[in-house]
């Protein structure tokens, strides 16, 4: 060799960048697998693949240049591929099996391509993995259960393809997981309880869907998580109480599901809260006033739900919140007053329209005209009762009502005309208008020289902008005098035995109400028997006899009747004794105390061996360090609070009682405080239960 070719092949070995770069060379099965890579994804049409090819583009580039390649890091060394991220570069096809062979690769992002095809199984071998990114690609079939071999990483996703089947188990072997995307795939299936195991996720991404069953109870015990994401599903059930230990959640987002029952109290626990989205599932009973707790929260989306009673004077606490959403529910009452503190909301973009909500207070009236999202305010569009109520000059049997037409005249629905005989009820329904234009109706059936108490009020039918049926508060009382029967009219007088209703026609018996009518001799009067819920009608007694559920008679002379009707059968079963609620506990709705004038759904069936087929339960309530004497009113969520106390006591003092309480059809019970002022702690144990 002369001097001249001694040089330049010094020049090929020390210069750098001469020859290509040539390095080190790969294990050849990681060159292999690289090549396989490209040739399976249509390498030629890649964005960039600089240094892939040599400069005639008739083959790879030579051994030692893989780690020149776009997109390939290798280690410290250069004798191994490291990293391989070749995000957004028009990568399209499947992802080859002979990846494996990149036995010590460490990040693999493929975000944003074409990739097509199955996950390869292969892939759960790479197992010194710590971030695994294939999102935004056209990938399909199931996720391979072995990538739950792949226990050092630290992120996974999956989200924004085809991807279809269940979440394997095997992801709750990733206890090193941080953050994990799978949304916006086909999955389908439950969520697996093993999702419980990642003690360090801060990302949980499993929305938009077709996941279906409960939220597991598991999820729990996640204790990092700061953003859960399972919104878009087909998801049921009851939102679990221990969501209330995710003490570093900041978004929550369950919206568009099918999940049940109450707002959890446990939520109050989440101080941390930003984000609270609940809309279009079919949860029930009232807004709780802990919700005040929520201190942090901008956006309170509760809309689409079946919510009932009326809004919490607690929302008008959280003074950060820039988005509130209450539409489409069965809210109603007055507004409260505080809602004028929440000057942070964002004008056009909170929604309180299709609820029976309204406000004498002009300027709160004209505040939230300035939120509220679309055109024609949010008032114009409330299920409230009619007003100016009046009766005119009553008939023998009749009374004509007249009142104000409502604003909202949209939506099938008309008013509802009760009466009874003693002021603010018990009532009957005498009658229904075909809308809600109507301004007036009579009521008709009565029985001659009787004072009654009529009341009305608005009902809206579920469409298209709302599921639920709006059922307005009744306008107050007005009363009339039907007309004195004339002399020598008759009486007849009915009974029941038992759970049911006896009506008459001509009308003037409605018992439930009114259970005596006085008719003109001869007239023919035709009872009829109506037994109630799970009972049935057994017969006639007195001036009717056998056992078909109408009756007539000719009047005579005054006569009775009496109607007899099975009581429900059920059965009693003991459960060992279980603490279902207690507001000083953070796992058993706490640990806030419940305040004065409040209601407080508790879901009790499914809990404590209580099943979901329960009607009612037997508990023993307990009322701890009350700061002002008062009581405690339990009953069935959705049903009318009830006059009588379920039980009393003084200021301090800790008092128990038995009772036996119906439950709500979503299976729960309302807690009201009757005190003054302050707050107190419950405790409900239950003990058995009725079906």
């Amino acid at each position: 060799m002369d001097t001249r070719s001694a040089c330049l092949a010094l020049l090929a070995c020390f210069l750098p960048g001469f020859a290509g770069q040539a390095r080190a060379a790969i294990p050849a099965g990681e060159r292999a697998a690289l090549i396989a890579l490209y040739d399976s994804t249509s390498g030629a049409g890649w964005t960039d693949r600089t240094n892939w090819r040599n400069t005639a583009d008739t083959d790879f580039a030579p051994p030692g240049t893989e780690c020149t390649w776009h997109g390939v890091t290798c280690d410290g060394g250069g004798a191994s591929v490291a990293g391989l991220i070749l995000r957004i570069n028009n990568l399209s096809g499947p992802i080859p099996a002979e990846i494996a062979n990149l036995a010590g690769l460490s990040q693999l992002d493929l975000i944003g391509n074409h990739l097509s095809g199955t996950t390869p199984p292969e892939i759960g071998s790479l197992t010194h993995l710590r971030s695994l990114s294939l999102d935004n690609n056209n990938l399909s079939g199931p996720i391979p259960p072995q990538i739950g071999s792949l226990t050092l990483l630290s992120s996974l996703g999956l989200g924004m393809n085809q991807l279809t089947g269940a979440i394997p188990a095997s992801i709750g072997n990733l206890t090193g997981l941080t953050a994990l995307y799978l949304n916006q795939n086909q999955l389908s299936g439950s969520i697996p309880p093993e999702i419980g195991n990642l003690p360090v996720l801060e990302e949980l991404w499993l929305g938009d869907n077709q996941l279906s069953g409960s939220v597991p109870p598991e999820i729990g015990n996640l204790g990092k998580l700061e953003f859960l994401y399972l919104a878009n599903n087909q998801l049921s059930g009851p939102i679990p109480r221990r969501i209330g230990n995710l003490a570093a959640l900041r978004n929550l987002s369950l919206w568009n599901n099918q999940l049940s029952g109450p707002i959890p109290l446990e939520i109050a626990s989440l101080r941390l809260l930003r984000y609270l989205g609940l809309w279009k599932n079919q949860l029930s009973g009232p807004i709780p006033s802990s919700i005040g707790n929520l201190t942090e929260l901008t956006d309170l989306d509760l809309g689409a739900n079946r919510l009932s009673g009326p809004v919490s004077a607690a929302v008008g606490t959280l003074r950060h919140l820039e988005y509130l959403h209450l539409e489409a529910n069965d809210l109603r009452g007055p507004l409260p007053a505080t809602l004028a503190n929440l000057t942070a909301l964002v004008d056009d973009w909170s929604d309180l329209r299709w609820n029976g909500l309204y406000t004498s207070d002009t300027a709160l009236r004209d505040f939230l005209d300035t939120k509220q999202s679309g055109s024609g305010g949010w008032e114009g569009t409330q299920t409230v009762a009619p007003t100016g109520l009046a009766a005119a000059t009553a008939t023998l049997d009749s009374v004509p009502l007249s009142w104000s037409p409502i604003l909202y005249t949209g939506g099938s629905g008309g008013y509802r005309l009760w009466y009874g005989t003693r002021a603010g009820g018990p009532y009957n329904l005498g009658g229904t208008t075909g809308d809600k234009t109507v301004p007036a109706a009579a009521v008709s059936g009565l029985s001659p020289g009787t004072t009654y108490y009529f009341a009305v009020d608005t009902v809206t039918e579920p469409s298209s902008t709302n599921q639920n049926s709006v059922v307005s508060e009744r306008t107050p009382d007005v009363s009339a005098t039907t007309a004195a029967g004339g002399a020598g009219w008759l009486a007849l007088s009915v009974a029941r035995d038992g759970p049911g209703t006896v009506s008459s026609s001509p009308g003037g018996i409605a018992c439930g109400g009114a259970c005596s009518a006085t008719f003109a001799p001869g007239t023919p009067v035709t009872l009829t028997a109506a037994p109630g819920g799970g009972s049935t009608f057994l017969g006639w007694g007195g001036g009717c006899a056998g056992t078909t559920p109408t009756c007539s008679l000719t009047m005579s002379a005054a006569q009775t009747a009496t109607a007899a009707f099975s009581t429900p059968a059920s059965s009693f079963y003991t459960v060992t004794p279980c603490r279902v609620f207690d507001s000083r506990s953070a796992g058993l709705g706490g640990p806030t105390a419940l305040a004065a004038g409040t209601e407080s759904a508790v879901l009790v069936a499914g809990y404590c061996g209580i099943p979901t087929t329960a009607s009612a339960v037997s508990l023993n309530v307990t009322a701890v360090s009350a700061s002002a004497g008062g009581h405690l009113r339990l009953y069935a969520s959705g049903t009318p609070r009830p006059g009588a106390s379920s039980i009393n006591y003084a200021s301090g003092q800790t008092r128990a009682n038995n009772a036996v309480l119906s439950l709500g059809a979503n299976g729960a019970l309302v807690v009201y405080v009757g005190q003054p002022g302050g707050t107190v702690h419950v405790v409900l144990d239950v003990n058995g239960y009725f079906q």
